[in-house]
């Protein structure tokens, strides 16, 4: 995963790993080891997803980001 780039979208969008964790759902630590892969921790396919609708990514970008 390109953390980078992720993060990138995240400052344009105004988002924080606080707001996102509540949008998707999950803990703070659990969105904070998953952008960091922890212990091998990853976004999962209906994460992945909230982030191309929310960011509006192209398939291209989605592999950019999440398939390096």
């Amino acid at each position: 995963m390109d953390k980078k780039l992720l993060r990138s979208f995240m400052v344009k969008f105004g988002d924080t790993g606080k707001s996102l964790s509540s949008l998707m759902g999950i803990s703070e630590q659990t969105f904070s080891a998953k952008l960091n892969e922890k212990e091998g921790a990853e976004f999962n396919k209906t994460e992945i997803n909230f982030f191309r609708k929310r960011y509006e990514l192209s398939a291209k970008m989605m592999a950019d980001i999440f398939f390096k």
